[in-house]
């Protein structure tokens, strides 16, 4: 989906997945993707929030290693 950038659709199957993640954030979650040189940015917005940030930082750094050759993850204010 992201090669035909249909980003809308991978938000849509991420979104549900971050909800289980993140069940105490009442609203959806925003995150944002873009092709960098060779691998995919994702970038997770934390809304200025502690808990978010932590959490975010712990799933970041639950990436398997092989992963990282293809994706890119940050936080956002």
């Amino acid at each position: 989906m992201l090669k035909t950038k249909e980003y809308d659709a991978v938000f849509q199957s991420v979104q549900p997945k971050l909800k289980e993640l993140f069940p105490f954030m009442k609203r959806d979650l925003d995150f944002g993707i873009e092709p960098g040189e060779g691998a995919y940015i994702i970038t997770f917005a934390d809304y200025h929030m502690t808990s978010l940030e932590k959490g975010y930082k712990e799933l970041i750094d639950t990436e398997p290693e092989h992963l990282s050759e293809h994706w890119e993850f940050g936080i956002s204010r």
